[in-house]
């Protein structure tokens, strides 16, 4: 009888120890529901974010990133930014005007007045195309959070921290703290149809939080940041300290020495320790725009938000190659909203281009098409890098090309009226 005790004992404790790793992967719930109908949670490093592909039903949550959480603020004596809001004390009227722009508000910390999307219970829901996965914006106080759902229990929720994107044409996307990383949140707004989205590049019927935010994305929708190294594919942050938006010192440097010295030099007229992009030559004027907006030196890519080639496409166009020196800034004035305004873009085309010459225009149509010259020389294309999905239809938003030429039919999109 004792035989046949250590025996069972032996083969009982052969069965528990076996399935303990099987019980570590895949727990229960209390409630006692068979695995399949469980969600299928996967903790995973940022850092390994590209090296795995989520199967639809999975849910992505993030590991533990080593370390205390990035210190929320960086000394002003530690760092040579000031912010925009210094430069306003000596050049109130260009501050005023330029942070109505888009540049200048294509990033922001979150809040109740900076992110677009609603969160009132008949709004603030979506699906992300799996039936038992869905996402729910919600408010708690102040704060501001994107929870993921199974089967309309919460799994796990991550707060609104920062804004991506003006939402004055595409969009927003948003992103969250977790220690020194900025991870990206896996639902956006898609500002004309005025509804949450799956965030573009997220699989459908998923739900990921490990996405980075890397050195090279923030280099284009902020002005100054605090990163661990300088590689753009670096996504640790030494601080949580972000000057958001394009705003002044993009364009003219870091401004902490100029601002001190005008501070203490109250009666100097001429700018010191200061960018002026207006003394520099057409070329070097253009190279600054083309940080963010000629980064692709291929040619033949697409128009996309990430292509950023409209320079290289501008080189193209005959009225490049045959100006004096063409800058950006001869039809972009960057301390304004001007966008949309399509007879003001005209009567900029004019100032080279005399209306005469458009003698394609029937003499009844001649005024209308004088103040939309891009009707007829600048293809609108579908953007190449971003897919959005809302319910069962894909949106591809469209922006200009800066190939400027004489576009056939069929390319003049707007123009049969």
């Amino acid at each position: 009888m004792n035989g046949k005790r250590i025996v069972f004992r032996l083969i009982l404790a052969v069965f528990v120890v076996g399935a303990i790793p099987f019980v570590l992967i895949r727990p229960l719930k209390q409630t006692g529901e068979p695995l399949e109908r469980q969600p299928r949670i996967v903790r995973q490093d940022p850092a390994n974010y590209h090296e795995y592909h989520p199967d639809v039903g999975e849910i992505i949550l993030p590991a533990m990133v080593g370390g205390p959480a990035a210190p929320l603020e960086r000394k002003p004596d530690e760092w040579e930014w000031t912010g925009p809001e210094a430069c306003a004390e000596c050049h109130a009227k260009h501050w005023d005007s330029a942070r109505k722009t888009p540049h200048f508000v294509t990033s922001h910390s979150a809040s109740r007045d900076t992110v677009l999307g609603s969160f009132s219970a008949d709004r603030n829901k979506i699906s992300t195309g799996e039936e038992k996965i869905g996402f729910s914006m919600e408010r708690e106080g102040e704060r501001l959070y994107q929870t993921v759902t199974w089967k309309d229990d919460s799994i796990f929720r991550a707060a609104f921290d920062v804004v991506i994107g003006s939402g004055k044409n595409i969009g927003q996307s948003y992103a969250f703290w977790t220690n020194h990383a900025l991870i990206q949140l896996p639902v956006s707004f898609h500002t004309p149809s005025g509804r949450w989205i799956i965030s573009p590049g997220f699989k459908k019927g998923t739900a990921v939080f490990t996405r980075p935010i890397l050195n090279g994305c923030l280099d284009c929708h902020v002005t100054a940041w605090d990163p661990l190294d300088g590689d753009p594919l670096s996504f640790g942050y030494r601080s949580r300290a972000i000057i958001h938006g394009v705003t002044c010192e993009k364009c003219h440097g870091a401004g902490r020495q100029h601002v001190d010295y005008h501070r203490a030099n109250p009666g100097t007229e001429k700018g010191r320790h200061i960018l002026a992009p207006g003394e520099l030559t057409p070329g070097q004027s253009n190279e600054l725009c083309a940080k963010c907006h000629g980064r692709t030196k291929d040619l033949d890519v697409k128009t996309g938000v990430h292509t950023n080639n409209q320079l290289q496409r501008l080189k193209m166009s005959e009225c490049f190659k045959q100006s004096s020196g063409l800058r950006c800034t001869d039809c972009h004035n960057p301390h304004r909203f001007e966008r949309g305004n399509h007879i003001l873009a005209a009567s900029r085309c004019q100032s080279c281009h005399e209306l005469k010459d458009c003698k394609a225009v029937v003499p009844g149509k001649h005024q209308y098409f004088a103040e939309r010259c891009s009707l007829c020389h600048m293809k609108r294309e579908a953007l190449a890098d971003v897919n959005i999905y809302i319910t069962n239809n894909v949106i591809i938003p469209e922006a200009f090309d800066h190939f400027i030429r004489v576009l056939g039919p069929a390319d003049q999109k707007g123009s049969k009226k």
